[in-house]
C-alpha cells in the first residue's frame, strides 16, 4: 500500500518537473539581449598593425643561374704547305699562351728562295724602266730639234715665196728665185715634217712601253708581297691570349694548306650563358632613360628589331673555397632565337670583359682573403642582372604579402584585398610594380594576422605604444 502511493507520486511529479524545467529554459533563451553601448561596439572592430609603403630606388635585381662558356674558340690552320720544323713547348694542350707567341714553324727555305727571285725580277724591271726613261728623254730632245728644223724650213720656204711674188709684180724678167728652188724647199719642209712625225711616233711607242714595264713592275711587286706574306705565314703565332684546347699536329709532320694545327680558347673575355623568363626580360626591355613615358628608340630593344637587348650591367658571383668572388659583366644579346621548348625561357649571353679581374667579396673584412680564380669554361655561377625599368617601384616587408600574392590595403578605416605584381623577392623584402599593383609610396598595408577577412571590412589602426 505504501509502495503504491510513492509510485503514484513519482509518476505525477517527474513529468511536472520536466515541464517546469523546459519552461524555465525557454524563458531564459527568449529574453532580449541588452543593447551594447558605443564603447562596446568600438571594441568589436579589430585593431590592426600597418606599415607605410616606401619607394624603391636604384632599380631591381634579377637573380638567375649561369654557365661560363668560351667567348670564342679559334682553329689555327696552316696557310702554306710544308714540313713542321718546330713546335713550341708552350703549344701543348692545357697551356696558356699570350698573343704573338710562336706555336709552329714550317720549313721556309722554298719561300725564301721565291722572295729572292722576285726581288731580282723587281730590280730588273726597275732597271728597264730607268733605261726607257733615258730613251724617252733623248727622244724628247730629238723632237725639240726636229721641231726647230721644221720651223726653219718653213721660214725659208716663206721667204722664197715672198721673193717670187715680188718678181711677178715688178715684171722685170729677172729670175732670182726659180721654181726648182721653191720645190726643193718644199721638199725640205716635208722631210723635216716627216722627221718630226717619226720622232713623235717613236716617243709614243716609248711611252707605251713605259706603261707596260710599269705594269710589269707592279705585278712583280705584288708577287713579291705575296711571297713575303707566304714566308711570314710559315710562322704560326697565337692571335689572342688564350688556352690551348687541342693540338692536332706534331713536329716533323707535313701539312697542306688549310690543315688545322691547334685550337685555342680566347681568354681575353668570357661569356656566361643564362636563361630568363619573359616576365624578367620585360624589366630589361623597359630600360629607364630619364623616367620617360615612352622609352627612346635605342633602348626599346625588342620592339626595335625583335631580337636585340639594351646593354644591361650584370654582376657574376662564384663561390669557391669558402669565399665569394664577383666579376662585372654586361648582358648583351639573346643566345639564339626563340623560347626553349623544355624550360619555356629565353637563353641570353653575358660578356665579362676581364675574366681574370674578379674581386673577393670578403676582402674588406678578411686581410688574408684568397685571390679570385679566372672564369673558366664550365663554371656554374650566380648572375645578378641590374635592371632599371622605367616604371615606379615600391618595397614592402614579405610578411605583408598573403598567399596568392595579395595584400590587405588599409585606407580610411577599411580593409581592401588587393592583388599585387611582385618584381623581385629578397630575403624579407618584396619589390612591387606600383602601377600594376595599384599602389603608391605612402600607402598603408596591414601586416598583423586576422582570423576572418572580408573585402571592405572595418578595421582600426592600432596606435604604437
Amino acid at each position: 500500500m505504501r509502495g503504491s502511493v510513492f509510485t503514484e507520486l513519482y509518476q505525477w511529479l517527474l513529468p511536472a518537473a520536466i515541464l517546469g524545467g523546459g519552461w524555465a529554459i525557454f524563458a531564459y533563451v527568449s529574453q532580449k539581449p541588452p543593447t551594447p553601448t558605443r564603447e562596446e561596439v568600438a571594441e568589436a572592430v579589430p585593431k590592426v598593425q600597418v606599415i607605410t609603403i616606401a619607394e624603391q630606388t636604384g632599380g631591381l635585381n634579377i637573380d638567375v643561374d649561369g654557365l661560363v662558356v668560351p667567348f670564342r674558340e679559334i682553329e689555327l690552320a696552316a696557310e702554306v704547305a710544308g714540313n713542321i720544323m718546330l713546335q713550341s713547348e708552350e703549344c701543348r694542350a692545357g697551356n696558356h699562351v699570350s698573343q704573338g707567341t710562336l706555336l709552329f714553324q714550317i720549313d721556309d727555305r722554298d719561300y725564301q728562295l721565291e722572295v729572292r727571285r722576285l726581288e731580282h725580277q723587281l730590280a730588273q724591271a726597275e732597271t728597264e724602266i730607268e733605261e726607257l726613261e733615258v730613251e724617252i728623254r733623248n727622244s724628247e730632245a730629238l723632237r725639240e730639234i726636229a721641231q726647230q728644223q721644221l720651223e726653219l724650213q718653213k721660214n725659208d720656204l716663206r721667204r722664197l715665196e715672198r721673193l717670187q711674188g715680188m718678181e711677178k709684180q715688178k715684171r722685170t724678167g729677172l729670175r732670182i728665185v726659180t721654181s726648182n728652188e721653191i720645190d726643193q724647199e718644199r721638199r725640205n719642209v716635208l722631210t723635216a715634217q716627216n722627221t718630226l712625225t717619226g720622232v713623235d711616233n717613236q716617243l709614243a711607242l716609248l711611252r707605251t712601253r713605259r706603261q707596260r714595264l710599269t705594269t710589269s713592275k707592279e705585278l712583280a711587286q705584288t708577287q713579291l708581297d705575296k711571297a713575303r706574306l707566304d714566308l711570314e705565314r710559315t710562322k704560326i703565332r697565337s692571335p689572342v691570349d688564350g688556352l690551348i684546347v687541342e693540338e692536332a699536329a706534331e713536329e716533323g709532320s707535313f701539312v697542306q694548306r688549310g690543315t688545322v694545327l691547334v685550337k685555342i680558347e680566347d681568354t681575353s673575355r668570357a661569356e656566361v650563358h643564362c636563361s630568363l623568363q619573359m616576365d624578367e626580360l620585360a624589366w630589361i626591355w623597359q630600360r629607364a632613360e630619364g623616367r620617360r613615358t615612352e622609352p627612346p628608340l635605342e633602348s626599346q630593344g625588342f620592339q626595335q628589331n625583335g631580337y636585340s637587348l639594351p646593354p644591361t650591367p650584370v654582376s657574376v658571383f662564384y663561390h669557391w673555397g669558402g669565399h665569394d668572388f664577383r666579376w662585372d659583366g654586361t648582358l648583351t644579346r639573346l643566345a639564339g632565337l626563340g623560347v626553349d621548348t623544355a624550360s619555356r625561357m629565353l637563353p641570353c649571353r653575358v660578356v665579362v670583359e676581364n675574366p681574370r679581374g674578379g674581386l673577393n667579396v670578403d676582402a674588406a673584412s678578411d686581410q688574408q682573403a684568397m685571390q679570385p680564380p679566372p672564369l673558366l669554361r664550365g663554371m656554374f655561377v650566380d648572375v645578378r642582372i641590374h635592371a632599371e625599368p622605367d616604371v615606379s617601384l615600391v618595397r614592402i616587408p614579405a610578411q605583408a604579402v598573403r598567399p596568392g600574392n595579395v595584400i590587405w590595403h588599409y585606407r580610411d578605416g577599411k580593409l581592401s584585398i588587393q592583388e599585387v605584381h611582385v618584381a623581385e623577392a629578397l630575403d624579407d623584402i618584396l619589390i612591387l610594380d606600383a602601377a600594376a599593383s595599384g599602389l603608391a609610396p605612402g600607402d598603408k598595408v596591414i601586416i598583423s594576422p586576422l582570423t576572418l577577412v572580408e573585402d571592405g571590412m572595418a578595421v582600426q589602426e592600432s596606435q604604437p605604444q
